[in-house]
């Protein structure tokens, strides 16, 4: 790493904020490709994906994180707390806030709009962190193209959820 690059501010974490009434979900910013793409800038000198496809991708982290997909500390989520009442519900007979069931909901609608081979991507990337160069090792794609890929399903999920 460069002296110049080394002096450059780095995002330590990412705020993603709640809808109302929701509890935020912190996410570890420092390796989180999203933060990563929206710091970088093409040839043209543009972010390699704007503020919408950014918040589709951050909106959907927060519901995976929140519909409690993965065990925060392994994901580099942070906080994610539970607000509402609580309803029975779940296999093991546990019971489940309506935060929780809310998330799990708007997490499925999302994936099921943006179909299977973007799904698939999307939650590799903005759910689990899964960097660009591992993700094109996992689908066998040649270098650079999973960038490709992944703009045109942030692309599509900010049109789900109508930022774009």
């Amino acid at each position: 790493m460069t002296p110049r690059r080394m002096a450059q501010p780095r995002p330590v974490g990412l705020h993603l904020p709640g809808a109302e009434g929701e509890p935020p979900v912190i996410a570890n910013g420092r390796d989180n490709p999203l933060v990563w793409l929206r710091t970088r800038r093409g040839k043209d000198g543009k972010p390699l994906i704007d503020d919408a496809e950014f918040e589709a991708g951050c909106r959907l982290a927060r519901d995976f994180a929140l519909a409690g997909h993965v065990v925060f500390a392994q994901a580099g989520f942070d906080g994610a707390g539970s607000s509402g009442r609580r309803k029975t519900g779940g296999r093991r007979g546990g019971s489940v806030s309506d935060t929780t069931l809310d998330a799990r909901q708007r997490y499925r609608r999302a994936m099921d709009t943006v179909g299977d081979r973007f799904a698939s991507v999307l939650e590799d990337v903005c759910c689990r962190e899964t960097g660009l160069g591992a993700l094109e090792a996992k689908h066998g794609w040649p270098p650079r193209s999973a960038k490709v890929v992944l703009q045109m399903a942030l692309s599509a999920l900010a049109r789900h959820y109508r930022l774009a």
